[in-house]
């Protein structure tokens, strides 16, 4: 709008100084016009903001795209497939990894059905990776649960520790530093009073650290692990005794990878829950469970069956 243009002004819309072909943006907008300069305003008495007018004269057809010269359209050149060398105008570029022959160049484009073969493929493989190693854990791990007093800085109430076997190697109520709160009370009966002649944290840990030395050591996820290192260091006692000579892993990510569960908007797969009983046996032996599942069974069938026939074209495509 031009500051210098001076504008009529109105009481109303009704007002009978007003011409007829005054009126309002909204208005021009709905009978397809784009509106020029405002040629008038309407005011009213505690109107905050005032209402603009246009000339309906003035304003010019708004152009669909139909009616754009075919010419002056952008329009995408067909482009070979990079697997199969198919002309067309490939869309799946984003996704594919193993496509980059460079980290620093995009990926290349590909046709739809080299795309859904190379993405089965690269699936297929990534999950027999996770069965595998499910499959080492199930044959020589140590699995860990905790109980915790559930607040925003937790201390431990009772640990679980089972061996691959699901033989029960220690189950120890631990006195906290503090009340728990009561939902904690509540699902694993833990106070003060109750836990007085349990021992401290620092006691069991001599004991836990002769089971889990030199094994792999499985939690539920890595809260967990941050929680031991936490309720040792608020104890003024290392953590390393148990941390440095012993492999430990959180299952809650490689699971939720194994079951495959995408979520398109935060582009991960979604995390699966693991089962917990509010028992810290009942926990570790659900781990197992869930550990036997992924090393037992895979929706591609054993490790040298493909999820679909690759071509000799698509085979370099695919990381080994």
């Amino acid at each position: 709008m031009r500051p210098d243009l001076p504008l009529q002004r109105f009481t109303g819309v009704d007002d009978p100084a007003k011409p007829d072909h005054y009126v309002t943006k909204t208005h021009l907008t709905a009978c397809g016009l784009i509106p020029g300069d405002p040629v008038a305003v309407i005011v009213r008495p505690k109107q905050r903001k005032p209402i603009y007018l246009y000339d309906r004269h003035h304003a010019v057809p708004r152009q669909s795209s139909s009616a754009i010269p075919r010419s002056t359209t952008t329009h995408q050149p067909p482009i070979a497939c990079a697997a199969c060398g198919t002309m067309g105008t490939h869309d799946h570029r984003i996704i594919l990894d193993s496509l980059r022959t460079d980290r620093a160049e995009p990926p290349a484009p590909v046709c739809a059905a080299c795309f859904a073969a190379c993405a089965a493929e690269e699936r297929r493989i990534a999950v027999q990776a996770l069965r595998a190693q499910a499959q080492a854990w199930l044959a020589a791990c140590v699995i860990v649960a905790l109980k915790t007093t559930d607040d925003d800085d937790p201390d431990i109430l009772e640990l679980g520790v089972i061996d691959h076997t699901g033989t029960v190697f220690l189950r120890q109520r631990v006195t906290p530093l503090w009340e728990p709160e009561r939902p904690a009370v509540a699902l694993h009966e833990s106070t003060l009073a109750i836990d007085a002649d349990a021992p401290d944290l620092t006691e069991v840990v001599p004991a836990l650290a002769a089971i889990v030395h030199g094994k792999t050591v499985l939690v539920a996820d890595q809260d967990d692990i941050d929680t031991l290192i936490n309720s040792l260091d608020m104890r003024d006692h290392d953590p390393g005794l148990l941390l440095d000579h012993a492999t430990w892993c959180d299952l809650l990510e490689p699971y939720s990878d194994w079951f495959g569960n995408w979520d398109d908007r935060r582009r991960r797969y979604r995390w699966e829950p693991l089962v917990p009983t509010h028992d810290v046996i009942g926990d570790c032996l659900a781990l197992r469970a869930r550990l036997q599942e992924m090393a037992a069974w895979s929706l591609y069938g054993g490790c040298g069956i493909g999820a679909v026939a690759l071509p000799d074209s698509l085979t370099p495509l695919i990381p080994r």
